[in-house]
């Protein structure tokens, strides 16, 4: 897509409010002001790209929306889906009404139920059932993994067959597989399948029994726990998809004058394809649950690759691990990638929370962050000084932004003048304990180019 602007991120506002496509742990929304205080501590005319490097579900593209060039990365092919619902253009005339796509996924769930006539009505969920009659139901469902009969009827059975009885019902996973079946024939409009695709995600985050998350579905172990599970058993799929359609229409009307491009790269190599002098914003996972545990099923529906699954969560085998994830690995991850930052000259935001479960502490970070960006300009006594500005800064409730190196102290010694800006927040736990969210202090440490 050709643009017509060129603007910098200076003086930017971001996007706050945009329709969701799926519940996500780590979603920026909450602190895009933050990030908008960091795109804003740079001139208007120094960057002509933001690079996200680990897009996740895109809620940057979302705030990005025509006001800046992005390019969105993330090794997690899903990733690229949503980025690109956010930053299409729509011809909206030319697409049939949503409700004809729903009918069409509709025909293909009647004629699968006619040909599985035994499953048919079977799973019944809108009547009183006990705690044991629903165990017993729950666990018929899931026996369906071991069936081989599926493809008797056409090639969209996966998640009838992999998931029933465990995130979703069987007439649930039969629905997923119809719309699915439905969304392909549209696979030479890349821009509408993108855009149908999220909305299927999106009405299967809202119909799904687990907390948010595909790490693992719930069992009714109790009453209560049972009468939560047949909340979520009784919706429909589509009821979410059409909403979601018709909200995200609404949304993206207004033409988006600005060019983007979507990858699904690490960030090692991402970073080696960007233009010189890119601002890239960087939120990698470095805590030690990896997202492709939590978000394994979306990527198999993007792939629809029949993969193998295991363990209760029903994991794909070949899900990505990130080193960032890992306490050995950790540290190496964060210099290649500000190493790479360094290689292109480029501009640098980058998200750090406070949190028990962080592979890093922030003084090891700050440290390889001040040593790879100036690695001549550092001397001990001056890493002391950074330490004793950062110390500071966080005691301060009062103090939003730091200069932690400036360019007057790096003179001939090093490249990047290092800044700090914080904001406390209460973060989501996406239903893990029985607080619902806990209180974080979120912070972008900036790396700025200066020579």
């Amino acid at each position: 897509m050709l643009y017509n602007k060129q603007k910098g991120c200076g003086n930017m506002k971001l996007q706050k409010t945009f329709p969701s496509v799926v519940k996500y742990m780590g979603s920026k929304t909450e602190v895009l002001d933050l990030i908008e205080k960091g795109f804003n501590f740079f001139k208007d005319d120094e960057h002509k790209e933001v690079c996200d490097l680990f897009a996740g579900s895109a809620t940057l593209s979302a705030a990005l929306r025509n006001k800046t060039n992005v390019i969105s990365n993330d090794v997690q092919m899903y990733s690229s889906i949503f980025a690109s619902v956010y930053l299409e253009n729509y011809e909206w005339s030319k697409y049939p009404d949503i409700t004809e796509i729903s009918d069409m996924a509709y025909q293909r769930v009647k004629k699968f139920n006619d040909t599985f006539l035994e499953y048919k009505n079977k799973f019944d969920y809108n009547r009183e059932l006990t705690l044991s009659e629903m165990n017993i139901q729950e666990e018929e469902q899931r026996k369906l993994i071991e069936v081989d009969k599926w493809g008797q009827f056409d090639e969209y059975y996966l998640f009838t067959k992999c998931y029933s009885g465990t995130y979703w019902s069987y007439d649930q996973c039969v629905w997923i597989d119809s719309y699915k079946s439905v969304i392909d024939k549209f696979k030479d409009d890349k821009v509408y399948y993108n855009l149908l695709l999220a909305c299927l995600i999106y009405a299967m985050a809202y119909n799904s029994q687990s907390t948010g998350h595909y790490a693992q579905y719930r069992i009714p172990e109790n009453n209560s726990s049972k009468e939560d599970i047949l909340i979520y058993r009784r919706k429909n799929i589509t009821d979410f998809f059409e909403r979601k359609y018709n909200e995200l229409k609404n949304f993206l009307r207004e033409e988006n004058a600005f060019k983007y491009q979507t990858m699904a790269e690490t960030d090692v190599n991402c970073l080696e394809k960007l233009p010189e002098h890119t601002l890239v914003y960087a939120d990698p996972p470095y805590c030690f649950v990896h997202y492709s545990r939590f978000y394994h099923i979306i990527e198999t529906l993007v792939k629809y690759d029949y993969p193998k699954v295991k363990f209760k969560g029903r994991y794909r085998t070949d899900r990505y691990q990130s080193k960032y994830c890992k306490k050995t690995n950790v540290k190496e991850a964060f210099e290649k990638m500000f190493k790479g930052i360094v290689n292109s000259k480029s501009d640098l935001i980058l998200s750090y929370t406070n949190s028990s479960t962080n592979t890093i502490i922030f003084e090891d970070l700050l440290s390889i962050f001040c040593n790879t960006f100036n690695p001549n300009g550092i001397t001990e006594e001056m890493y002391c000084k950074c330490k004793e500005r950062c110390e500071n800064f966080f005691k301060d409730q009062n103090q939003e932004i730091v200069t932690i190196l400036s360019c007057e102290e790096i003179r001939d010694k090093g490249n990047y003048e290092i800044a700090m800006i914080k904001k406390s927040y209460n973060h989501s736990r996406m239903g893990r304990t029985n607080s619902k969210t806990i209180p974080v202090t979120e912070i972008v440490l900036i790396a700025k180019y200066i020579k």
